[in-house]
């Protein structure tokens, strides 16, 4: 993968489409876990990362065998995503959109995005094709077009970012041994500043990185990204775990798996940096990997972290909601448009008519409704 670092494994479970072995409905406890949700939306249609549940028929096997447990399993599948309308007279239908390498739930984090009339993620969609990717047409003849079209991201053959992190990695930790995974304590994302370009995040000992990447095609007619080798950012993070970059170059929004937020604005000179906007104050330290389990274990939580984003594609406005841990009684759930300064409010809740029977689907559609009643988003007719 071009942006993740997390190593995959099972990889039957990460792509598996919905009618494979996967449903979406609804668990007594929530797969997805103290996981950050995130929708856009756009048109009047609310697009969700939903994460599918394991179907006992076809996945209990290796838990009942003790190979793997639920958890790490879940922690291996990716996230669909989802799309739902918002109103009452949308002329389409729902639709499940199987668009990868998607992010699997270990990372805590999704890692896709609606900008310039494209979804993103590590490949580039036009909106208007969404449809060829429709997970509930599993006709041999879809299956065909989707072949066709997957744009896949080809590299290149000029610079890579990652290359360059993982010599530094390796100077500075020595060669990996084994099976040990390296390299997990490097974390990547993305933000499109143009319906061709975008700039690479990379974090790692400490520091945010950003190179700056253009989409076109090759002489063959194939898409590729090409990034060029000039850092045209250095930041001085402050964190180190999973994270979404949100904002433009010169203000720039990173909220974390953990459930922080950071703000980064250019200055005039000197060294740029990210300061907390949203955090209690808990210890910073970084994701811990478990080898013999193959799982990560992230930064304390905070008592409020944030667990919900909704970004308006077409406004290029973006909220974020909070939900408090369990045994932390004195604090309620917020919400606040994602910009500097924060203006936390209480979030009520939201009771939908019919609510859909996946748990995240579910909060973030009661998000977006109402975002829309608050008259925070403006769904155009």
């Amino acid at each position: 993968m071009r942006r993740s670092f997390i190593p995959y494994i099972a990889g039957a479970l990460l792509f598996c489409p919905t009618g494979a072995g996967m449903a979406i409905g609804q668990a007594k406890t929530p797969p997805e876990g103290d996981r950050t949700a995130l929708g856009f939306v756009h048109g009047g249609f609310l697009y969700a990362s939903v994460l599918p549940h394991i179907s006992e028929k076809d996945y209990m096997d290796p838990v009942k065998k003790g190979e793997m447990s639920v958890e790490e399993m879940y922690d291996n599948i990716s996230f669909l995503i989802s799309k739902s309308p918002l109103v009452k007279d949308a002329a389409n239908e729902s639709a499940n959109y199987q668009l990868g390498p998607a992010v699997p739930r270990a990372q805590g984090i999704p890692q896709w995005r609606l900008a310039f009339g494209f979804y993103w993620c590590d490949s580039q969609v036009a909106l208007k094709d969404l449809e060829l990717f429709n997970d509930n047409d599993r006709t041999p003849e879809a299956f065909k077009r989707r072949l066709l079209h997957y744009p896949y991201a080809e590299p290149s053959g000029g610079f890579l970012p990652q290359l360059l992190l993982r010599k530094e990695w390796d100077k500075k930790n020595g060669s990996p041994v084994g099976l040990q995974p390296a390299y997990q304590d490097i974390f990547s994302d993305f933000l499109p500043t143009a319906d061709n370009t975008e700039l690479d995040f990379y974090l790692w000992d400490g520091r945010i990185r950003a190179w700056q990447s253009r989409w076109r095609k090759n002489k063959d007619g194939k898409r590729e990204v090409a990034c060029d080798s000039k850092v045209v950012e250095d930041i001085d993070a402050g964190f180190s775990e999973p994270f979404y970059v949100w904002g433009k170059p010169r203000d720039l929004i990173f909220v974390t798996a953990s459930g922080k937020l950071y703000y980064s604005k250019k200055p005039a000179s000197g060294k740029r940096k990210a300061a907390a906007l949203w955090s209690d104050g808990s210890p910073r330290r970084s994701v811990l990997f478990n080898p013999d389990s193959w799982s990560y274990k992230y930064p304390d939580r905070d008592k409020n972290p944030i667990r919900g984003l909704i970004f308006d594609a077409d406004s290029n406005k973006g909220f974020a909601f909070t939900r408090p841990k369990p045994q932390d009684k004195d604090q309620r759930p917020m919400y606040f448009e994602i910009t500097a300064p924060l203006t936390p409010h209480s979030y009520p809740g939201f009771k939908l008519e019919k609510p859909p029977d996946n748990y995240t689907l579910q909060t973030l559609m009661e998000y977006a409704q109402f975002l829309i009643a608050k008259k925070e988003i403006k769904i155009k007719p």
